[in-house]
């Protein structure tokens, strides 16, 4: 694979009193995440080692927490999330092919279930909402209105 590089030109003054700030950067750089402690510890777990899996929960699960709280906003939401995202990576986990760092394949499966149970709720919402008259759903708005600020 061949690295290319190229220059990255920031506004602003350097300490000589130019003005811009250059960087010279590399791209198509790949990581070999496969020969890193991490890399290790994901053949462990895709060899079937639940003590391996287990670290894996343990290292991630606080910033798997933090990024569906930041999205759904609802602790029980969070939870019931986390577990469907934690089912997802012990699944998958013999098909993670290195491609990326473990966290940032954890990132995006968490991602995609947040989404997915925010597309999944709305439906939901709208169904139920069908089968309600014009006037409930009137006052239905009007106190979610009336709690919009309400803490959850």
């Amino acid at each position: 694979m061949g690295t290319t590089t190229g220059v990255l030109t920031f506004p602003g003054l350097r300490p000589n009193g130019s003005a811009s700030l250059q960087l010279k950067v590399a791209s198509n750089t790949r990581v070999d995440y496969q020969s890193t402690p991490e890399g290790a510890l994901v053949r462990r777990a895709q060899e079937g080692e639940e003590a391996a899996f287990r670290e894996i929960l343990e290292r991630y699960q606080s910033k798997v927490f933090s990024i569906i709280h930041g999205i759904v906003r609802h602790r029980n939401d969070t939870e019931d999330i986390a577990q469907q995202v934690f089912a997802k990576v012990y699944f998958s986990i013999r098909k993670f092919d290195f491609r990326s760092s473990l966290i940032t394949w954890i990132y995006k499966i968490t991602v995609n279930e947040c989404f997915d149970y925010l597309r999944k709720r709305k439906v939901r919402k709208l169904v139920y909402e069908s089968d309600f008259s014009e006037e409930d759903t009137m006052r239905m708005e009007n106190s979610e209105t009336a709690t919009w600020g309400s803490p959850c």
